[in-house]
This record gives structure tokens, C-alpha cells and sequence, in this order.
């Protein structure tokens, strides 16, 4: 029901402009619900260039508690990565002794277009603020569009991408298939184990 609203609101709607095409892959993990994985693809006239597009619809900072509190509570709720690093090492996403979503994120005045196919995004250095026993920063705000994200109270990962990166990413999901185990018997076992 909700995706169902959310392409309504993105493609109907148009909150990010006109929609010439999507494609969508629903998820299922082993260790959360289903989610799904969305790419667009933008008439010329409503394609995210400029760094003002990109801070018009893409946010990774925390939001001014004074201005709106209620976003704020769903982005620290919601939005946080983490905590990982030095903070907690055992962390999923560590590899290595690094966190493989590269968080913490580097402080930017301004953001950045198309770096690899992918924007930098704004994210200024601010006081941290205490979520929960960790205290946090803009550098650990997964990107998000407000709108979305008042209107869903729910996590949702917005990022802007002008690569065929995405393409491949996204097409991995919808032909990736299922989880597989395969068992095999030879005979020696076998005999072992019934001779006992």
C-alpha cells in the first residue's frame, strides 16, 4: 500500500518533476522486511544538474529542531547511520575496520555534482546531538527528501545518480533470484554413515 502511494507521489505527482520511466525491485532480506529499490529516469526539463536541485530535493543534515522539530525526530529516528567505526566495531557494515557505506561522511559546505556518477552532498558542520548513548552529526545522516520522509515517517533513502552505475545496480536486484543451498552426497558418507 505505501509503495503503491509513493510511486503515485513520484510519478502521478510528480514531486520530483516529470517521470519518463522507473523500474522497481522489491527486496526480500534475511534480516528485515521487504523494501524496495526505485530508479527514475527525468524528462530533460526536471533532471537534478545544479547543486541548488540537489538541495531542493535531497537533504543529509539534520534539520533545526527551532524550524521542524517533527522532521528532525524522524531523521534521527529514521536517517542516522550507525553508529559504526571506531564507535562500535562490530558494527554489520564494517569491513575491515571500515564502515563499507563510508560513514562517517566528510563535513561540506556545499554539494558537490555528479562525482562518479553520484553527487556529494551538502553537509555542514554543526554541534552534535545526543540519538539514544551515541552523539552524532551531519556526517552520519543517510541522504533523505523531506517531503517524503514527513509524509511516510519511514526510511527512505533518496540519493541523486547520473550513471549507468544504477542502472547495473538496480538490474542486479531484479535478476539476482533467490537464495540457494546446495547439498551433495557422495557415496563414501553415505556408506559411513549407515554403516554406524
Amino acid at each position: 500500500m505505501k509503495l503503491k502511494e509513493l510511486l503515485e507521489d513520484i510519478c502521478k505527482h510528480g514531486i520530483f518533476g516529470t517521470v519518463l520511466t522507473y523500474i522497481y525491485v522489491i527486496e526480500f532480506q534475511k534480516r528485515g522486511l521487504p523494501h524496495a529499490h526505485i530508479l527514475l529516469t527525468l524528462d530533460s526539463e526536471s533532471k537534478i544538474r545544479t547543486k541548488d536541485d540537489i538541495d531542493k530535493f535531497v537533504s543529509a543534515e539534520l534539520p533545526n529542531t527551532c524550524t521542524d522539530l517533527r522532521l528532525f525526530q524522524i531523521v534521527t529516528k529514521c536517517m542516522v547511520h550507525g553508529p559504526c567505526g571506531t564507535i562500535h566495531i562490530n558494527s554489520p557494515c564494517m569491513r575491515d575496520g571500515q564502515c563499507c557505506k563510508s560513514f562517517p561522511k566528510q563535513f561540506k559546505d556545499d554539494a558537490e555534482e555528479n562525482v562518479n556518477g553520484y553527487p556529494i552532498y551538502r553537509r555542514r558542520a554543526t554541534e552534535p546531538v545526543q540519538v539514544g548513548k551515541y552523539s552524532i552529526d551531519n556526517r552520519w545522516v543517510v541522504p533523505y527528501n523531506p517531503w517524503l520522509l514527513k509524509k511516510f515517517n519511514a526510511h527512505i533513502n533518496v540519493e541523486v545518480c547520473a550513471s549507468v552505475k544504477s542502472d547495473k545496480y538496480i538490474y542486479k536486484y531484479v535478476y539476482k533470484g533467490r537464495d540457494a543451498a546446495s547439498v551433495k552426497i557422495q557415496k563414501k558418507v553415505l556408506w559411513i554413515m549407515m554403516k554406524f
